[in-house]
């Protein structure tokens, strides 16, 4: 019998679960719908889609990192509490989707919940997270994947992964030929993770972003009194802090003792360049 597209669509309002699972429960009854709603309930996947309605807020971060620093990928596993996050085999779990995303590079949740799970391609990666809800009794959810191949050969990858795998922070480092960058790496990974930047340079910013702050520091210096020669000054000052805050380069390095060198000034230090970065961290 054909599965037709309002079928499933029926079955999902009925029952709450995911599509793939409602169109495989009416190709395994023949269609009939009521068949089809005990077949899921069997299976706990109805009483599972509820379960993924839950908030999650606690999780692992899956990572899968080739030698040489030229690829990584990570995949962040969300779930409701920290008891779940620190189970063996829900790690296990994140761990084994990490190095799925990493041979398959698809990182969009929706297409990875529809992907035949590499380590048992008899089941999707939909179908793990829906056996793993109804086994455990929680919430579990993808939240983000990151795949990535460093964009030129002489480039590395170095990252930083926070205690219980909580937090990544990952850049690609550029003109590292012939130098030990494991060290600095981790550091810029650690700077990553602590001050969440927003943009890697000041160029990066958009302009309406940009427009937006100077308007918000121009009214501030109105209200304040200053004098109006002064307030364009006073909003370009402000503006600096602002990169300081969200650009990385700008950004105050955190394990500077005196707390006055920029990351800019480090990476100059070391002859080394950051092409791009990424942060990852459990219920962002």
């Amino acid at each position: 019998m054909e599965i037709k597209a309002n079928m499933v669509k029926d079955l999902r309002e009925k029952t709450g679960a995911g599509m793939m699972d409602c169109k495989k429960a009416l190709g395994e009854t023949g269609g009939d719908m009521e068949q089809a709603v005990e077949w899921l309930r069997k299976k706990g996947l109805s009483k599972a889609a509820k379960r993924a309605e839950r908030a999650t807020k606690a999780g692992y971060i899956g990572a899968c990192l080739a030698p040489g620093g030229k690829k990584a990928a990570f995949v962040e596993l969300s779930c409701e509490t920290d008891f779940v996050a620190k189970n063996d085999d829900f790690r296990k779990m994140a761990q084994q989707l990490a190095e799925h995303v990493n041979k398959t590079g698809v990182v969009d949740v929706e297409k990875l919940a529809g992907e035949k799970f590499t380590a048992d391609p008899s089941k999707t990666v939909g179908d793990l997270l829906a056996e793993a809800i109804a086994k455990i009794g929680e919430s579990i959810k993808i939240g983000q994947a990151l795949v990535w191949q460093v964009e030129k050969p002489e480039n590395a990858l170095a990252w930083y992964i926070h205690t219980n795998n909580t937090a990544v922070g990952v850049s690609e480092l550029a003109g590292v030929a012939g130098k030990d960058v494991a060290e600095l790496g981790k550091n810029l990974g650690m700077q990553i993770v602590a001050s969440r930047p927003q943009y890697l340079v000041p160029a990066d910013v958009p302009a309406e972003v940009i427009a937006k702050e100077k308007e918000i520091y121009r009214a501030e210096a109105a209200a304040a009194g200053k004098p109006e020669a002064m307030i364009d000054k006073i909003a370009d000052g402000k503006l600096g802090k602002f990169y300081q805050d969200v650009c990385l380069i700008k950004q105050l390095y955190v394990r500077d003792p005196q707390g006055k060198m920029t990351v800019e000034q480090l990476l100059k230090e070391a002859g080394v360049g950051v092409a791009r970065f990424a942060r990852l961290s459990v219920g962002s």
